[in-house]
């Protein structure tokens, strides 16, 4: 086995090959593969002399997955990521030196590409390296994400499993992440840093505009922001209506409000 990677990829999967991910995703650092599927399996492989843990259960939920490739982790930094991302040959030289050019960094977000959108669709672009706080944060994504895990271990982070694919709640889970990381005082970069690019694929999620979508987004505003959920659901159903065909800004609006009811109901804040 060769020498430890600084930095590891934990990668959230459903109903793959560990092995062939790996190398699908053309990873070349030590990883850890966890994976939603029927069995519990525990395997450890080297792979191009990188030592890759492959972890298989048969528990649902996103981030599930990701604290389990966290309980497995080692490595100085942590990579967050999903089966569909394609990383580039340099992705650790990227990730290790932009750490080291922020000393004080807990976590960096870094660039993806996304090569198989429309060039006229909306992409996140990153322009320059600088602080980012609670709503800059809500624009991305985890597999976006680098961590220290020392950082992490010692401000006891880890990922919510009420949101995300196979969690009662649609999205949110990277959001919340982000939100718990600072509200601990964690210290989030930008980098303005291509690491990798993410295949288009069906969503885990997502699977169009409807009541469950909108009520799931009044959950996690009345989570996210206790104190100014209200003006988060005003702005998003103005910004919705433009685009969810069917419902108008009072609709979409009830249903958030009703998402975030919910939510207090169940946590009696």
């Amino acid at each position: 086995m060769g020498n430890k990677s600084r930095v590891e990829v934990l990668v959230a999967a459903v109903q793959q090959d560990g092995e062939i991910l790996y190398k699908d995703m053309r990873l070349n650092t030590d990883a850890v593969i966890a994976i939603q599927g029927e069995n519990y399996k525990y395997e450890e492989k080297t792979i191009n002399g990188k030592q890759v843990k492959i972890i298989e259960t048969s528990d649902r939920g996103v981030g599930k997955n990701r604290n389990i490739s966290l309980l497995n982790a080692g490595s100085e930094f942590l990579l967050f990521s999903d089966e569909d991302i394609v990383y580039h040959d340099d992705y650790e030289k990227k990730i290790v030196e932009s750490f080291e050019r922020h000393p004080d960094a807990d976590i960096l977000l870094f660039c993806l590409n996304f090569p198989d959108r429309p060039k006229n669709e909306k992409k996140v672009d990153i322009k320059k390296e600088r602080r980012a706080f609670v709503f800059n944060t809500m624009r991305y994504g985890t597999p976006n994400c680098a961590i220290r895990r020392e950082s992490l271990l010692k401000a006891n982070l880890w990922f919510s499993l009420l949101y995300g694919g196979g969690a009662p709640y649609a999205s949110g889970e990277d959001s919340l992440f982000f939100r718990e990381a600072l509200k601990k005082k964690l210290k989030i970069y930008t980098v303005p840093c291509v690491i990798a690019d993410m295949k288009q694929k069906e969503s885990s999620w997502f699977h169009g505009y409807n009541d469950k979508y909108f009520r799931d987004k009044g959950v996690l505003a009345a989570n996210l922001f206790p104190v100014l959920y209200c003006f988060f659901i005003f702005v998003f159903s103005w910004k919705a209506a433009k685009k969810a065909e069917g419902y108008s800004f009072f609709g979409i609006w009830g249903l958030m409000n009703a998402g975030a009811r919910e939510y207090k109901g169940r946590t009696g804040r």
